[in-house]
């Protein structure tokens, strides 16, 4: 018997929506032309939900000095996967996403969780 984790996606996605946000994530354009001058298309602009958790604090191993950062949970969307140094915009500020990692157990992603720059 295998576990149903697109059940566990489904849920996640509904509770990431009630509880978070429209932003908007761009990503780079499509890269054209020749290795020597290549041209960057428009960046592509999707619409994500995510939840905000504002400012944490992280601890730095050794050190008594944390460091600042703030997390999102980004929902799966189904043709768009969030990168690093891909930008966001929430609530009409942007901001650079510095690490996405996908929780995905089972091999199947329930969503994101991505660090910004602060």
């Amino acid at each position: 018997m295998t576990y149903d984790w697109a059940k566990k996606q489904a849920t996640a996605a509904r509770l990431i929506t009630k509880y978070g946000q429209v932003c908007v994530l761009s990503q780079a354009g499509v890269r054209s032309g020749p290795d020597w001058d290549p041209v960057i298309g428009e960046p592509v602009l999707t619409d994500v939900t995510a939840v905000d958790l504002n400012i944490l604090q992280k601890p730095e191993a050794g050190y008594l000095v944390t460091e600042q950062t703030r997390k999102l949970f980004i929902a799966v969307p189904a043709a768009v996967v969030p990168k690093q140094d891909d930008t966001i915009t929430i609530g009409g500020a942007v901001h650079k996403l510095q690490t996405v990692k996908p929780l995905a157990p089972g091999g199947v992603t329930l969503f994101y969780e991505a660090d910004l720059e602060t």
